[in-house]
């Protein structure tokens, strides 16, 4: 009887999985706080009205994007840690979602009030999206879809795709060998993998991430919401940056809105596994309106340093944000000054090699840039007085890397 039982147990277990998929999200690393980015390629946009939340960059091509338009995140640029890093991990990620097994074979045309549901699903060639694609999770609010197209993928124009029954956009990934673009009035949601250029046209919805190994991305009056950072905080997070200062590295963030926040953690690591506590600071418990927070780490690491901050509330659940980065490199002998300033503000150089190599590129808090100079001379005069009074963020770069950074007020 027990044997009849075992075999009887094991047949139906047997069936019960035979179709199970157990595939994990790919890890996007670095990148998991970009809304839009590329490896390799140039970035434009070209419409007034496009609306990012997210942060966007391209770690080797022009950049040609907001001010035109409205970022609600951070541009990082070729020369950033955080680009080079988050170029690697877009690679990885993709690599992860190659191996990953296909569990039901997709025809080509996607789409027409087609209904899925959790699994791992795979197109053999390019293929497009018409009309409405409904994404069914059942419930199941960790329920995990993953598209693997075997070429380029087109949304049509207006066409949707649509998430229902807990279905969470950040459990929506798509690996696309090849070009991803919209039509006009297209709504796309999940996360975006690809290997060649992206093209977001009028009056697109992206719910998620557009990210690429390599190519151009182009966007045209736009929405891109980015719900799904690596860790999204109870909070309403502004921004949290770190950048090199002199004998310190300088944290910053900000938050519009906080409710039941006890206080916050910054914890730092080198290898982005094993974080230490940096710094605890106290939070403003509940708020409706904008604070700025700041601390600084005076333990330099001559290398890529990261950070992550963690926010706990009253009762003791916490959350993390995303991870930023510094590349602390050898000093160079750098001075700018005053700040606060207020007409011109003097930079001096003591290394005569770095004359006509670096340059200085200023952004204000809204990450237009408003200086992008050669430093001809040891020693440097900007005029500022047509600046307008706030925080600005500057960087000095050399043979395209960034070998300083920090913070200027204008009064």
């Amino acid at each position: 009887m027990k044997t009849l039982l075992s075999i009887i147990y094991t047949i139906s277990t047997s069936i019960l999985f035979q179709n199970a998929n157990f595939a994990q999200a790919p890890d996007l690393g670095a990148a998991s706080g970009f809304a839009l980015f590329t490896a390799v390629g140039a970035f434009d946009n070209i419409g007034i009205t496009t609306t990012v939340t997210g942060d966007v960059g391209t770690n080797g091509g022009a950049f040609n994007a907001f001010p035109q338009g409205i970022l609600n995140g951070n541009i990082y640029l070729p020369g950033d840690a955080l680009a080079a890093q988050a170029s690697i991990d877009i690679d990885l990620a993709f690599n992860n979602m190659t191996g990953i097994t296909c569990g039901v074979v997709l025809g080509t045309d996607l789409g027409n009030d087609q209904i899925l549901t959790p699994d791992v699903y795979c197109t053999g060639a390019a293929s497009t999206i018409s009309g409405n694609l409904t994404l069914d999770a059942q419930g199941d609010p960790d329920a995990l879809f993953i598209f693997k197209i075997g070429g380029a993928l087109s949304a049509n124009l207006s066409s949707s795709v649509i998430l229902i029954n807990s279905a969470s956009i950040c459990n929506v990934y798509w690996q696309i060998t090849g070009a991803f673009d919209t039509g006009n009035n297209a709504n796309f949601s999940g996360t975006v993998i690809a290997s060649g250029p992206i093209s977001l046209n009028t009056g697109t919805s992206l719910n998620g991430r557009s990210l690429t190994t390599a190519g151009a991305v182009y966007i045209d009056k736009i929405v891109a919401d980015l719900p799904c950072s690596a860790a999204s905080l109870p909070i309403e997070l502004l921004y949290f940056r770190a950048i090199i200062e002199n004998n310190h590295n300088l944290l910053s963030w900000s938050t519009a809105s906080e409710t039941n926040n006890n206080y916050f953690t910054l914890e730092s690591t080198t290898d982005r596994k094993n974080f230490k506590e940096v710094e605890t600071i106290k939070a403003a418990g509940n708020s409706n309106t904008i604070i700025q927070y700041s601390a600084s780490d005076y333990n330099l690491y001559e290398g890529i340093l990261y950070y992550r901050l963690k926010q706990t509330d009253f009762d003791g659940k916490f959350t993390y944000s995303n991870i930023v980065m510094v590349d602390f490199d050898k000093p160079l002998k750098f001075n700018i000054a005053p700040n606060p300033f207020n007409t011109s503000l003097s930079i001096t150089i003591n290394d005569e090699s770095q004359i006509n190599i670096c340059e200085i590129r200023m952004y204000d808090i809204f990450g237009k840039q408003v200086v992008n100079s050669i430093i001809s001379k040891q020693l440097t005069i900007l005029e500022t007085s047509n600046f307008s009074s706030g925080i600005y963020f500057y960087k000095v770069i050399s043979n395209g890397k960034t070998i300083h950074s920090g913070k200027l007020i204008s009064q």
